[in-house]
């Protein structure tokens, strides 16, 4: 069985049309090729709408929706173990090469394992105690940049020794930062006073 397309004109077989319940032959008018190329053209020209009638879509069947997401995450196991550990390491690459290029803001140290966030001003952080940046979208963990320096452990261990642990209410810029560990490093060490 064949039907003619009336965007292209060719005629093909009706396995090359979407169905549709609404019409007395059952199909759509264009062809599945034509339906494409419209509805490309269409989501380029309308992208607000697009955006909104997901929207709506997604609120008006959230429930049906987490449900589906949950079978398929759960029937393919294996394709979401390796898209999350794709998307897992994209992420450590760029907090990596973030913490590579920057470097401790005190000492300059640049080997990523030893290096640290340290967040300026206390309750900026969107991260909860012991989860890791690499939860995070990537989009809020470049936000979650902009409100960190990066600091080597040591340098990190210092600045909350002398602030102490755990304070609430610093609002520390970087030349404060360096300053406060600077200081500290500067003064006698323990061992020098005791002998």
């Amino acid at each position: 069985m064949t039907k003619q397309c009336y965007k292209c004109g060719e005629v093909k077989p009706v396995s090359e049309f979407y169905r549709r319940t609404d019409t007395p032959s059952g199909l759509r008018g264009p062809c599945k090729l034509c339906q494409r190329v419209y509805s490309v053209r269409f989501r380029k020209k309308n992208p607000g709408k697009i955006k909104a009638a997901s929207n709506k879509h997604y609120k008006e069947n959230k429930a049906t929706l987490c449900i589906k997401r949950a079978i398929w995450r759960k029937e393919n196991t294996e394709r979401v173990r390796a898209s999350d550990k794709k998307c897992h390491d994209k992420k450590m690459a760029v907090i990596r090469s973030h913490k590579e290029d920057r470097g401790c803001l005190v000492c300059g140290e640049k080997a990523a394992a030893c290096l640290v966030f340290h967040h300026r001003k206390s309750g900026s952080r969107c991260v909860k105690t012991g989860r890791s940046f690499s939860n995070l979208y990537l989009r809020r963990i470049k936000e979650e940049f902009e409100k960190c320096e990066v600091l080597c452990a040591n340098c990190h261990m210092i600045f909350h020794e002398v602030i102490g642990f755990g304070t609430l209410g610093f609002n520390n810029t970087a030349k404060e930062i360096i300053a406060i560990v600077k200081e500290y490093r500067s003064r006698p060490s323990r061992s020098a006073v005791v002998a």
